[in-house]
């Protein structure tokens, strides 16, 4: 009976014996086969990488001529220097720059805006295989902004940006500009900031439109602060006025500017109108300050205007006279042209007076 059982026991070892070599071998040979696979997927990958190398290599997929479109002011040299050097090297030692499908297209459209501050916008496509199209537009100079005023009048210009429709600089003006262009005077300019905003410059414009209108030509806008600007007249004086610029500014300036004083093409050192509907000015060599009002009530086809007149001659003080003249019926509007101001001797024992006589 024992040695039946060893038997047994002999048999089911050596069946067990040979399942472990029969599923070894079938392991290994899994195992062989897998590692073949892996080398034969491992070596067309790498074929088809080698291939595909080659192929972005070929002289027919690379940019071999760069065209610059639109270009007024920058140099074409210097844009195609800043192209070339976004398209030189390879990515990771293997890729090159220079591939028509695989150059850096945004990069190089934000570095020519970046460096470039004259453009305004840049268009980049490829044409055929070989071949880049890079489109530049640039901004319009809308006027000239120069930080002193004696500059403009100087005519050298130092210290002055253009400007675009956005009230911005972008560029240093290096010689006389166009003389079409409208010139502001705004002390803070600079490429990164200014005053000026596009809707101000936009207001300053139609004003300017109106005094030119009048025969007014504007030599510079001084913009004196946030709040004022001053209109500087060719061969004449300051026009100065409120910022914003009112919805009835024009109607008030009308008024002043219809008058006989200035009509008569007289002199004027400087017309302020920073005071609502009250506009003051003062004739050049003269010594007092005159000013109009105007009435928001009409009767027919005429208006009533109020003049007053302040005399800068008073010592220690200034004396201030309104004179009403009330319009007359016809269609014509009646407004005292002119107003002569004078001051009693001030070694008089009585107060100091100040007598009014229309001419």
């Amino acid at each position: 009976m024992e040695s039946l059982s060893l038997k047994k026991e002999m048999q089911r070892n050596f069946r067990h014996t040979k399942d472990v070599l029969k599923y070894s071998a079938v392991y290994k040979k899994r195992r062989k086969v897998k590692i073949v696979k892996m080398v034969f997927f491992g070596v067309l990958f790498l074929f088809i990488l080698i291939g595909l190398i080659f192929i972005v290599r070929l002289s027919t997929f690379t940019i071999s001529d760069i065209q610059v479109k639109g270009l007024q002011s920058a140099d074409t040299q210097d844009v195609m220097n800043e192209i070339n050097s976004n398209i030189n090297g390879s990515y990771a030692l293997v890729l090159p720059k220079k591939n028509i499908f695989f150059y850096p297209k945004d990069k190089i459209k934000n570095d020519l805006l970046k460096k470039f501050s004259t453009f305004a916008d840049v268009q980049i496509k490829t044409i055929d295989t070989n071949k880049l199209e890079v489109t530049v537009v640039e901004k319009n100079a809308m006027a000239v902004n120069c930080k002193t005023e004696q500059t403009i009048i100087d005519k050298t210009f130092s210290d002055c940006f253009f400007i675009d429709s956005n009230a911005r600089a972008f560029q240093a003006v290096t010689g006389e500009p166009d003389q079409s262009l409208d010139k502001y005077v705004d002390f803070n300019v600079n490429t990164a900031s200014s005053t000026l905003s596009a809707t101000t410059m936009e207001q300053l414009q139609k004003v300017k439109i109106n005094l030119t209108s009048k025969n007014l030509i504007t030599q510079f806008i001084k913009i004196v602060d946030l709040k004022s600007a001053e209109f500087q007249i060719v061969d004449n004086g300051k026009i100065k006025i409120s910022i914003p610029v009112s919805d009835d500014f024009t109607s008030i300036l009308d008024t002043a500017l219809g008058t006989d004083l200035l009509l008569n093409s007289v002199k004027f050192e400087y017309i302020d109108a920073r005071f609502g509907n009250k506009v003051f000015f003062k004739a050049k060599g003269a010594n007092d300050e005159k000013g109009i009002t105007k009435n928001s009530t009409s009767t027919s086809s005429s208006t009533s205007a109020s003049l007053v007149v302040k005399s800068l001659t008073t010592k220690g003080a200034t004396t201030t006279m309104s004179i009403k003249n009330h319009a007359s019926t016809s269609a014509s509007t009646s407004v005292p042209t002119t107003v002569r101001a004078a001051t009693k001797n001030t070694k008089s024992t009585t107060t100091s007076k100040t007598r009014v006589k229309k001419i």
